[in-house]
């Protein structure tokens, strides 16, 4: 029944989105990636590798469309949680992976490669595993993003020591470039509370300054601050501002 359930909502949205590009544009954390790429390609046995899986919440959606589900992830507990669900989970940290070679359709790599230290290297390791004519869907912080800029090293997504490496997205699509992967679709996104947490890092402990103590658990400031922010954070995106980037490319026949 819950996978019913969950394949019936992921079927409205991924129709949504496909009836709408545009929305992608317009309001970029709406667009759904996961639902349409899910839908595109249902029954057909494709494969998925999510790296930094977690206890597979975004594998369950694609299995409800009858794909593969593969997945790595550091955190054993989650591990046992999404095998449990029936995904062939691999525990370990996804830099020293071995993975098979053209083995998957999509590898979807959302806020992960600035986990490891040499985000280049892991990136060649996914292109590997990638068949030809498959997705490599990334998300990583936006340096570029107008936050970045005027936050400094009060930018949130900066989150040591969480965040070993952030690739530049210039320095991110001209590897994605040699690696064989031609660009499919690119776009920001952000949120208020995200915004909000950098306003946050700058006027408090983070930045060494006293200002509004946003972190207060007494107060709902943060929660106001984000919702005020929300509109800003639309616009950033419009602009191709915002203070996270999505890139999806496809792997060339040619690729290495």
């Amino acid at each position: 029944m819950k996978a019913r359930l969950r394949r019936g909502v992921m079927m409205l949205r991924a129709r949504a989105s496909e009836r709408s590009e545009a929305l992608r544009w317009i309001y970029p954390v709406l667009f759904d990636p996961d639902a349409k790429l899910a839908h595109s390609r249902a029954g057909e046995g494709t494969s998925i590798l999510d790296v930094g899986c977690g206890a597979g919440a975004v594998l369950d959606r694609y299995k409800a469309f009858g794909w593969r589900t593969f997945g790595i992830e550091i955190n054993g507990r989650a591990v046992a949680i999404a095998r449990a669900k029936g995904h062939d989970v691999l525990e370990g940290d996804a830099a020293a992976a071995q993975l098979p070679e053209g083995a998957y359709d999509l590898v979807r790599a959302t806020h992960s490669i600035e986990h490891v230290l040499e985000p280049t290297v892991l990136l060649r390791q996914l292109v590997n595993s990638l068949a030809l004519n498959g997705l490599l869907y990334i998300d990583i912080p936006n340096l570029s993003s107008l936050p970045a800029r005027l936050a400094g090293r009060d930018f949130w997504q900066l989150d040591p020591p969480r965040h070993l490496a952030i690739p530049h997205p210039n320095a991110l699509r001209e590897s994605l470039a040699t690696l064989g992967l031609a660009p499919v679709a690119s776009w920001t996104y952000s949120f208020g509370g995200s915004l909000a947490h950098s306003l946050w890092y700058a006027t408090t402990w983070r930045g060494g300054r006293v200002g509004w103590r946003l972190s207060d658990p007494r107060t709902t400031t943060l929660r106001v601050a984000s919702a005020i922010l929300v509109p800003v954070a639309e616009l950033l995106d419009l602009l191709g501002l915002g203070d996270s980037i999505r890139v999806i490319a496809r792997r060339q026949p040619s690729a290495q």
